[in-house]
């Protein structure tokens, strides 16, 4: 074997390799139910009533919630516009 075709293969599992790293770091970012609830610092029942205000990903039977979906909620209730 020559050694381009070794770099190529070694390339290819590099490449690989950074796709997997990449496609994990995303998954840490979809939270279950009760995770939202503790990342907000509420009770998972407090969770329930206002969950469906939040964009939702359905896995099967499960529901998740994305972190940076989490934040924009957070970061828009805080901030809400006075009334006129």
């Amino acid at each position: 074997m020559s050694k381009e075709v070794l770099t190529d293969v070694n390339q290819l599992e590099e490449l690989k390799k950074e796709r997997l790293k990449a496609e994990i770091i995303k998954y840490k970012d979809i939270l279950t139910k009760q995770e939202a609830a503790s990342y907000m610092g509420i009770c998972l029942s407090s969770f329930i009533k206002l969950q469906d205000r939040l964009p939702q990903i359905k896995i099967g039977k499960s529901i998740r919630f994305l972190k940076s979906d989490i934040e924009k909620f957070v970061l828009e209730s805080c901030y809400e516009k006075p009334a006129n």
